[in-house]
Formats: structure tokens, C-alpha cells, sequence
């Protein structure tokens, strides 16, 4: 494969998606408890990154800047996990999709024994405000982890650099939220 760089990823400026659900006569925006999202890059060698999560606001829109997706790739490296390259020397595929809430429940059990990276301060401001906003979450009223048929998931090519990156991402219907 080629290393120029339309096969190198590139991070936007901005990244906005749209949430949207089945209403019961068709798909309309999303309103509802927040929503997080992942965006999963392909790593050329070692790891792939998983960022996020990145929560909706009330407008059911996920807004994220390119500052909140650099400090959510210092937050891998600050966790030591995994081996990682360069994220910028990865491919340009990218991933979007929600959180399961197997996935919530997870973190959260992880995380109640305390451990927060200082670069993971710029995505949630602290550990208990992370804990309560995944505890809060509509994520956990999402199908399971592997039922890939009923939440949405955007995959596209991050080629070139550009300001801003839109996208609409469809979920399955979350009842009570």
C-alpha cells in the first residue's frame, strides 16, 4: 500500500454528529439523555486508537474539536495499555459508532478504583463527573455489544485535512431515555 498522504489520517478541526432515532413514523433528530460515542482509527502497525467517549449535548448533536481528540489520543499513551504508533501515520479509515452499554459498565467498574489521566481532565473535567455522566448515559439502554443490525455505525475516510467533518448516525430506539 502506498504511505502518500491520502492514505495517512488526517484529524479534522471538527467533528459534528447528528443522532437521530426511530420515532415511530420515521427517523427524527435524537432528544434524549446524552450519548457517547467512539471513534476507532486503523493503526498501519501496533494498536488501533479508540477515542472518546464523546457525549451528545441536549441538541443531541456530539461536537468535538480537534483539541478533545488529541487529548483523547494522550490519554491512551498516558494509560500504558497498549503499544501505539503515531496516531497521524495510521490509515485514514475511520470508525463512529456508539458505546454499548456492556462497554459503560465496564469502564465504570474499572474506573471506581480511581485512576484519571491529567489529559483526560480536558474531555470530562474529573473522575466523578465522568463515573456520573457514563452512570447517566443512554448507552446502557443500547442493544448489546456485537448486535451490529440495530445501532449505527459511519465508516469514512479521513484523507485530507479540513476544517469540519458532519455526519448523521442513526440508533436504535431508546426506550425511557
Amino acid at each position: 500500500m502506498s504511505e502518500n498522504s491520502a492514505t495517512r489520517l488526517h484529524l479534522p478541526e471538527h467533528l459534528v454528529v447528528r443522532l437521530t432515532t426511530w420515532d415511530g413514523r420515521g427517523m427524527s433528530p435524537y432528544r434524549g439523555r446524552p450519548v457517547g460515542i467512539l471513534v476507532r482509527t486503523y493503526a498501519r502497525e501496533r494498536n488501533d486508537y479508540v477515542l472518546g467517549p464523546f457525549f451528545s449535548g441536549a441538541d443531541g448533536q456530539v461536537t468535538v474539536s480537534r483539541s478533545q481528540l488529541e487529548s483523547s489520543v494522550r490519554a491512551s499513551l498516558d494509560w500504558g495499555l497498549m503499544d501505539y504508533a503515531a496516531i497521524e501515520g495510521g490509515f485514514s479509515l475511520v470508525e463512529i459508532r456508539p458505546m454499548w452499554g456492556v462497554e459503560v459498565d465496564r469502564i465504570i467498574a474499572h474506573r471506581r478504583d480511581g485512576g484519571f489521566s491529567e489529559h483526560e481532565a480536558a474531555l470530562w473535567g474529573s473522575l466523578k463527573a465522568y463515573l456520573e455522566l457514563l452512570s447517566t448515559c443512554a448507552n446502557r439502554k443500547l442493544p448489546e455489544l456485537g448486535d451490529e443490525t440495530s445501532a449505527g455505525r459511519i465508516r469514512d475516510l479521513w484523507d485530507a485535512p479540513v476544517d469540519e467533518r458532519r455526519y448523521e448516525l442513526a440508533l436504535a430506539p431508546i426506550a425511557a431515555t
